[in-house]
């Protein structure tokens, strides 16, 4: 062994002991006192066994053992020191802070409990019918359906085209129950990169469970749950599917108080499994709106002045048109009058029928 090694060994030696007699200090003053004066003798026999005299040979082990204590702390002070930054690199960090803070307000999707209601969606009485029935009053109610062996669900599927109201109607459920209101849409949650999305998904339910009551509405959900086992589907996909199913079932089983709302304007692309029962069992269609429901919205989203209409030109006009199209119309026939100068009338609802189609 070279001189060189032995030297390393020897100080490696004393670090050791002054690291432990600190340790054992800092967990109790005794053990401190007890390993210090253990440490010390053993170096005072040593050199007593090379001639030293016994009193000598003592304060050269206490004195060998306060140095290895005070230079063991000394150098494990200097390398804790953190280094300063550089300004490129406290930039970097800025900037990763910023990062995180702009992720972490995009994650936070929970509203306070809707201002509106069934009494603010124009028309479709047999919609609310169906979700009063198959929603409302089950969850108002669970006694009366549990002496009926009836069991109590907590999620449901909204379909039908785009542009029907699907979001509105979610929205006045949750204002109707009294719950806060959690709109999440499916192209915000996946992502492109491997396990992001599966995180997302995890952490929008984590935040569900911390806000109950709540209404989770998972727009677009045929993005979120796509099926399963298509030639073109990534492994990564399916896991995020598996886990969507998963959170939804933990929600069911352990009777969370949330409930969950998807919806979709693709029913045949939703995987089959979620729509089994403890998922989103109930399918409820929202179709376009009636005759009566399609003036309904104008009027809803009418704000400015008008004059009495001919409600038998706007309905004929409007046939097929959407409670979107009915909103793009309102705004459209408002900015006609504006432009005019005087109220709105049925032949400016007319014209901006016949520009939207």
């Amino acid at each position: 062994m070279t001189q060189k090694r032995i030297s390393e060994l020897l100080s490696d030696i004393f670090l050791w002991q002054g690291r432990f007699a600190r340790s054992s200090w800092q967990q109790s003053k005794a053990k401190g006192v007890i390993t210090f004066l253990g440490l010390t003798g053993i170096w005072s026999v040593l050199w007593i066994l090379l001639g030293t005299p016994i009193d000598v040979g003592l304060l050269v082990g206490g004195t060998i053992m306060s140095m290895m204590v005070l230079i063991s702390k000394k150098l494990d002070t200097h390398h804790q020191q953190p280094q300063q930054p550089s300004h490129r690199s406290r930039d970097t960090q800025q900037l990763n802070q910023n990062e995180q803070s702009q992720q972490q307000t995009q994650d936070e999707y929970v509203q306070e409990p809707p201002e509106i209601d069934f009494d603010d969606v124009a028309g479709n009485e047999e919609l609310l019918d169906e979700l009063k029935t198959k929603v409302i009053d089950p969850l108002n109610n669970p006694e009366k359906y549990d002496q009926y062996g009836l069991g109590i669900e907590n999620g449901f599927l909204l379909y039908g085209p785009p542009g029907t109201g699907k979001t509105y109607t979610a929205k006045a459920l949750a204002g109707e129950l009294g719950l806060n209101w959690m709109p999440v849409k499916g192209s915000d949650v996946t992502s492109r990169y491997i396990g992001a999305g599966t995180e997302n998904i995890a952490n929008v339910f984590a935040e569900a469970r911390e806000n109950q009551p709540v209404l989770v509405f998972l727009d677009e959900i045929d993005a979120l749950a796509p099926e399963r086992g298509g030639a073109n589907q990534h492994e990564d996909q399916t896991k995020q599917v598996n886990t969507l199913l998963e959170e939804i079932s933990e929600i069911h089983d352990n009777d969370h108080d949330v409930v969950i709302v998807g919806a979709t304007n693709r029913l045949d692309r939703i995987d089959d499994a979620m729509l089994r029962s403890g998922r989103l069992t109930e399918k409820i269609e929202v179709p376009p709106p009636d005759a009566e429901a399609r003036l309904g919205v104008f009027v809803q989203h009418l704000d400015a002045p008008y004059q009495k209409l001919d409600g038998k030109k706007v309905i004929k006009a409007t046939e097929g048109l959407t409670g979107a199209d009915m909103e793009k119309i309102a705004t459209e026939s408002a900015r006609k009058a504006m432009e005019r100068g005087g109220k709105v009338k049925t032949d400016d609802v007319l014209a901006a029928v016949d520009e939207l189609k």
